[in-house]
């Protein structure tokens, strides 16, 4: 994460229904596994980021899935540059909130959903470098490396 924000909680598991829509209470199709976790700003519960990595045993169920996250709101959407995965969106304020954003991406089977709440309205590049971070992070992994990628060296890069 970035820098001022610490885990609340711990790092869970995903149970299917939390990979889904807020309004649905199943897993959605082709859900294999996933896994949350949450975070507070300087010690504040009042500033929360959240991060779900979901995994899908097909590209078209991890598409779908990543379509239905990020919404209708083509007006408040926007590409993050540079690009992120195979598909990624950033949404600011979606629905009637406020100083929220949302970050969607998806690469091959997997979604990640990044959303920072509190005075983050006009500035998604938290929510761009936790994404972005996460991906490569989980990209490192998979190729049995150490994951070394940072948040705060991913917002560097995106404001160079």
């Amino acid at each position: 994460m970035l820098p001022g924000w610490a885990l609340h909680g711990d790092k869970d598991v995903t149970e299917g229904q939390y990979c889904n829509s807020s309004d649905k209470e199943a897993a959605p199709a082709g859900w294999v596994r996933g896994g949350d976790s949450s975070y507070e700003y300087n010690g504040s519960t009042n500033n929360m980021a959240y991060v779900d990595i979901c995994l899908f045993d097909s590209e078209e169920n991890a598409h779908a899935t990543y379509t239905e996250w990020k919404g209708a709101e083509t007006n408040k959407q926007q590409a993050p540059e540079p690009a992120v995965g195979d598909e990624s969106v950033l949404v600011i304020d979606p629905g009637a909130s406020e100083d929220t954003v949302y970050g969607y991406v998806r690469s091959g089977k997997a979604n990640i959903r990044v959303r920072i709440e509190g005075g983050t309205g006009d500035d998604p590049s938290g929510a761009q470098a936790t994404m972005t971070a996460t991906l490569k992070r989980l990209q490192q992994l998979q190729d049995n490396k150490a994951a070394t990628v940072t948040a705060p060296d991913e917002q560097v890069t995106a404001t160079n």
